[in-house]
């Protein structure tokens, strides 16, 4: 018959157990995350959205010096999100249920900080009074760089 204190160490060990598991998937999570950072050539890709820019430009005005008088129609507004119960992979762009940690597509972990991470956690950017899921603020995103969409 197991005394209190091999329970205590059985619920102990068990604990640790677990928490090493967490770890490990944190690990390869993040892993993941900075691989597929590594993948984003944002200079790459800010340099030909320049070029694309002066581009059309150039052509903006070759044709407004062709037409003088034509009026271009008003610019459209932004549409509003149906919903914000999803959030979009930036990875495949396939779109997960809010309550999802990782895209079923491709694993890709979720932006965002889960709820009970945020109540577990207690840091400044998690704290109850700050936390906001759609706040654009730095503590929210787990890879800096990368947004939840």
């Amino acid at each position: 018959q197991l005394s209190g204190q091999d329970l205590g160490v059985d619920l102990i060990r068990t604990a640790l157990l677990t928490e090493e598991e967490r770890i490990g998937q944190l690990s390869e999570d993040n892993k993941m995350l900075s691989e597929y950072a590594n993948t984003l050539n944002f200079g790459e890709r800010e340099e030909g959205l320049r070029n694309e820019i002066l581009a059309l430009e150039s052509e903006l005005s070759r044709l407004r010096i062709m037409h003088p008088t034509l009026i271009p129609p008003p610019i459209p507004s932004r549409p509003q999100s149906t919903s914000d119960s999803h959030w979009t992979c930036p990875k495949c762009s396939e779109r997960e249920p809010e309550t999802s940690t990782r895209c079923k597509l491709c694993r890709l972990p979720s932006l965002s900080i889960p709820f009970e991470e945020t109540i577990a956690c207690r840091c400044k950017y998690c704290a109850p009074d700050t936390v906001d899921s759609s706040s654009d603020t730095p503590g929210w995103v787990v890879l800096d760089g990368l947004r939840p969409i």
